[in-house]
Protein backbone atom coordinates (compact mmCIF):
# COMPACT_ATOMS: atom_id res chain seq x y z
CA UNK A 1 0.00 0.00 0.00
CA UNK A 2 1.13 3.56 -0.89
CA UNK A 3 0.14 6.37 1.57
CA UNK A 4 -1.15 9.27 -0.92
CA UNK A 5 1.67 11.99 0.60
CA UNK A 6 4.32 9.19 -1.29
CA UNK A 7 2.97 9.32 -4.63
CA UNK A 8 5.26 11.46 -6.21
CA UNK A 9 3.71 13.24 -9.00
CA UNK A 10 5.89 15.71 -10.94
CA UNK A 11 2.61 18.02 -11.95
CA UNK A 12 0.35 16.99 -8.77
CA UNK A 13 2.32 17.60 -5.55
CA UNK A 14 0.15 16.60 -2.35
CA UNK A 15 1.21 17.35 0.97
CA UNK A 16 -0.73 16.08 4.20
CA UNK A 17 -2.98 19.21 4.19
CA UNK A 18 -4.10 18.66 0.85
CA UNK A 19 -5.81 15.24 1.80
CA UNK A 20 -9.60 15.43 1.50
CA UNK A 21 -10.29 11.44 2.18
CA UNK A 22 -8.22 8.45 3.04
CA UNK A 23 -9.29 5.14 4.39
CA UNK A 24 -7.37 1.91 4.34
CA UNK A 25 -8.30 1.69 0.47
CA UNK A 26 -8.68 5.01 -1.72
CA UNK A 27 -7.70 8.64 -1.11
CA UNK A 28 -8.73 11.50 -2.77
CA UNK A 29 -6.72 14.75 -2.38
CA UNK A 30 -6.58 18.67 -4.16
CA UNK A 31 -3.54 19.98 -5.35
CA UNK A 32 -2.61 22.42 -8.60
CA UNK A 33 -2.10 20.53 -11.76
CA UNK A 34 -0.65 22.74 -14.55
CA UNK A 35 -1.68 25.86 -12.44
CA UNK A 36 -5.52 24.94 -11.92
CA UNK A 37 -6.32 23.25 -8.78
CA UNK A 38 -7.86 19.70 -9.49
CA UNK A 39 -8.84 16.97 -7.14
CA UNK A 40 -6.92 13.78 -7.50
CA UNK A 41 -8.19 10.13 -6.66
CA UNK A 42 -6.38 6.66 -6.06
CA UNK A 43 -6.56 3.23 -5.16
CA UNK A 44 -3.80 3.08 -2.01
CA UNK A 45 -3.17 -1.02 -2.58
CA UNK A 46 -3.83 -3.41 -0.58
CA UNK A 47 -0.37 -5.60 -0.48
CA UNK A 48 1.81 -2.96 2.19
CA UNK A 49 4.88 -4.53 0.76
CA UNK A 50 4.91 -4.34 -3.30
CA UNK A 51 1.10 -3.21 -4.39
CA UNK A 52 1.90 0.19 -5.62
CA UNK A 53 -2.16 0.53 -5.93
CA UNK A 54 -4.08 2.32 -9.39
CA UNK A 55 -3.16 4.35 -11.52
CA UNK A 56 0.11 3.92 -11.80
CA UNK A 57 2.63 5.40 -15.01
CA UNK A 58 5.97 3.82 -15.77
CA UNK A 59 5.05 1.22 -12.53
CA UNK A 60 5.13 4.36 -10.36
CA UNK A 61 2.07 5.39 -8.31
CA UNK A 62 0.52 7.96 -9.62
CA UNK A 63 -2.99 10.30 -9.50
CA UNK A 64 -6.16 10.09 -11.61
CA UNK A 65 -7.20 13.98 -11.89
CA UNK A 66 -11.18 14.00 -11.39
CA UNK A 67 -13.20 15.65 -14.40
CA UNK A 68 -13.81 18.92 -13.56
CA UNK A 69 -17.45 18.93 -14.78
CA UNK A 70 -18.48 16.61 -11.60
CA UNK A 71 -15.45 17.32 -9.33
CA UNK A 72 -18.03 19.74 -6.28
CA UNK A 73 -20.52 17.31 -6.59
CA UNK A 74 -18.47 14.31 -5.81
CA UNK A 75 -16.61 16.35 -2.95
CA UNK A 76 -20.03 17.25 -1.68
CA UNK A 77 -21.07 13.60 -1.84
CA UNK A 78 -18.06 12.63 0.59
CA UNK A 79 -18.77 15.27 3.32
CA UNK A 80 -19.73 13.06 6.72
CA UNK A 81 -18.34 10.19 5.18
CA UNK A 82 -15.96 8.00 7.31
CA UNK A 83 -11.79 8.95 6.30
CA UNK A 84 -13.13 12.55 5.15
CA UNK A 85 -11.91 15.47 6.35
CA UNK A 86 -14.95 17.85 5.72
CA UNK A 87 -13.52 21.10 6.80
CA UNK A 88 -10.98 20.90 3.99
CA UNK A 89 -13.92 19.58 1.56
CA UNK A 90 -15.17 22.59 2.13
CA UNK A 91 -12.78 25.06 1.53
CA UNK A 92 -11.87 23.18 -1.61
CA UNK A 93 -15.70 23.37 -2.99
CA UNK A 94 -15.34 27.34 -2.50
CA UNK A 95 -12.47 27.63 -4.26
CA UNK A 96 -13.37 25.47 -7.18
CA UNK A 97 -16.76 27.57 -7.28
Amino acid sequence: MIAPIDVKHPKFEVKEENILFQDTRFSVAYSYYEDELRIGMRWNGEDEITDKGYPISRARPSWMMFYDVLAIDFLKSMIGKNGANDERIIKVIHKLK
